[in-house]
């Protein structure tokens, strides 16, 4: 059983919510291996604004990241650049 979300999560899960065909429910799907991992691989995000409404609510201990297969754009990847922690060692941005 997994322990309750954190703050953090709950703040990413709330800002990414309006951005998925799933809502909250597909949030929190993807923010399962968070505070360290966030795999956002077909997430349907379609352009930039879903990305920029995430982008300050990412974990400082982050340390993987994968935007694959999404719309974001350059400017998604713009949006989220100044937002990376320090600890990110992973970044997929194929899109």
């Amino acid at each position: 059983m997994r322990a309750m979300a954190s703050a953090e999560e709950e703040r990413l899960v709330r800002a990414l919510a309006p951005h998925l065909d799933g809502g909250e429910e597909d949030a929190r799907c993807f923010a399962r291996d968070l505070p360290r991992e966030l795999d956002l691989k077909d997430a349907y995000l379609d352009d930039a604004e879903g990305v920029a409404a995430i982008a300050s609510h990412l974990p400082p201990t982050l340390q993987s990241l994968s935007l694959d297969s999404n719309d974001i754009g350059d400017e998604g990847a713009v949006a989220i650049a100044p937002h990376l922690p320090p600890t990110l060692q992973r970044l997929c941005l194929h899109y």
